[in-house]
């Protein structure tokens, strides 16, 4: 809650309003993941698709958020630094860089912390750049990109380790798609992104870092949302 409002600039979420979004994300995780003993008030860790109560709440204001590990290459204003135990945020002002934390306050410090992880807001063409760039070299191991040789490339990469997060990214954009396509759009592009998330929505149900359901589900997500991002190979090459 310190974190957000620290973001603000001023106390936009209260005590009250902050319980209840911890409330609301617990039981949005049940509908995508079923049933969680680890609630959101106990522990600062992030979901399948890339989400946690800080990002799920800025959502909600309207802001696209990127989750990665530290440390970050850039950062413009703000980024949100956690771990397992603790969300506090990072301010650069007048070139220089403050902890802004509920624990420790307001306090200088020389550089970014280099472990835990980091959530900075971004805009959708930026969203969209990074997903692009991600999903292109994961295809680049991919002779074309269709069902049979984008699964012979997931199973090759699950084997060796190599997925590298495919499926936060991959969510992450398929999440703001989906919220940028209104109800009443019936166009081919907006059925599109409807079946390309009702598809990542069963993925995420049955998805607990299983091989089996990597290839069963990850083909065709890859294969759609290449389409959709317009991504091709960037070299043909054997995994």
């Amino acid at each position: 809650m310190h974190a957000l409002n620290a973001f603000f600039g001023y106390e936009e979420i209260t005590a009250r309003q902050f319980a209840a979004y911890l409330d609301e994300f617990d039981t949005d995780c049940e509908k995508k993941f079923g049933k969680n003993k680890v609630k959101s008030r106990d522990y600062d860790g992030v979901t399948s698709d890339g989400h946690n109560i800080v990002t799920y709440i800025l959502a909600k204001y309207g802001y696209l958020t990127k989750i990665g590990v530290l440390p970050v290459d850039t950062i413009d204003k703000f980024v949100f630094v956690f771990n397992k135990d603790h969300i506090w945020g990072v301010r650069r002002q007048s070139g220089k860089l403050f902890n802004v934390d509920s624990i420790s306050g307001v306090t200088p410090i020389g550089e970014m912390p280099k472990t835990g992880f980091y959530i900075r807001v971004i805009s959708f063409t930026e969203l969209v750049k990074d997903t692009s760039q991600q999903l292109a070299n994961f295809v680049n191991g991919c002779k074309k990109i269709d069902h049979d040789e984008v699964a012979r490339c997931v199973n090759s990469m699950y084997d060796s380790k190599l997925l590298n997060g495919i499926e936060v990214c991959m969510s992450q954009i398929i999440d703001s798609l989906a919220r940028r396509v209104s109800a009443s759009d019936t166009s081919i592009a907006a059925t599109r992104i409807r079946d390309l998330a009702a598809v990542n929505k069963l993925f995420m149900l049955e998805w607990r870092g299983k091989k089996e359901v990597a290839v069963k589900y990850l083909p065709a997500l890859i294969v759609r949302l290449c389409k959709i991002l317009q991504i091709t190979p960037l070299v043909s090459s054997n995994i």
